[in-house]
């Protein structure tokens, strides 16, 4: 499990180094009017294969520094597509610059979630490395899990501060469901595996360790909506 964690930091700080470096995000562009669609809380883009999802809040005015950021941007979307390739966990990757403009991978209907306007940056991942610096080889992490605003479930976190021309201009998130580690480690119905912190408390087991320690079974908690709160 930690070389599953260890290999997903390594890849996030290659991936932010191509961000800071290989982008152009003030490169000039040209825009099509028809590129984005508006409903009454924000704005997005149509369903396309291969391609990550965008949102902008209805707040943020649609400038030429904004418009540059979409544009340009597009190139992480082959990026994104590779990082989830090499890493199994990772159910979705994002990149969410100062303004609340957001890129996500994959496509997430974002209106079906955020019926009413959030701030994405007051959100625990842009708040944990936010003007923070970028040091290779080393990622952020958001450990204690908490709810995904995408209706993805419990989730943990990697994150890494992004930088254009030593400013910063946003943050990359890979988000990890929590339920991804217990299908591939704690379903073995005949080991035991118990994954306890450093102070000893059970985290997790499997269903024979639960018996060979007497651990009374919880019932999980029960995620079928999105939850916009801040809950743990």
């Amino acid at each position: 499990m930690n070389a599953d964690l260890e290999h997903i930091s390594i890849d996030m700080s290659d991936l932010t180094l191509i961000l800071n470096h290989n982008i152009s995000f003030n490169k000039p562009v040209k825009w099509d009017a028809s590129y984005l669609k508006k409903n009454n809380t924000h704005y997005f883009i149509p369903y396309q294969d291969k391609s990550a999802a965008i949102y902008l809040p209805d707040h943020a005015s649609l400038n030429d520094h904004i418009k540059k950021m979409i544009i340009n941007s597009e190139e992480m979307d082959s990026l994104f597509i590779k990082f989830i390739h090499d890493n199994i966990f990772v159910q979705q990757i994002y990149f969410l610059d100062t303004n609340s403009f957001l890129r996500i991978y994959p496509y997430t209907d974002i209106y079906q979630y955020l019926t009413q306007p959030i701030e994405l940056k007051s959100l625990l991942p842009y708040q944990k490395v936010n003007q923070r610096p970028f040091i290779e080889d080393q990622s952020y992490w958001v450990e204690t899990p908490y709810t995904d605003p995408y209706g993805r479930g419990w989730i943990i976190s990697c994150i890494e501060p992004v930088y254009y021309h030593d400013e910063f201009i946003g943050i990359l998130s890979a988000d990890i469901p929590v339920k991804n580690f217990l299908k591939k480690y704690f379903k073995d119905q005949t080991q035991i595996l118990i994954l306890t912190d450093n102070k000893g408390n059970v985290i997790c087991t499997t269903q024979p360790g639960c018996k060979q320690f007497n651990i009374p079974a919880y019932r999980d908690f029960s995620y079928y909506k999105p939850v916009t709160q801040k809950i743990f």
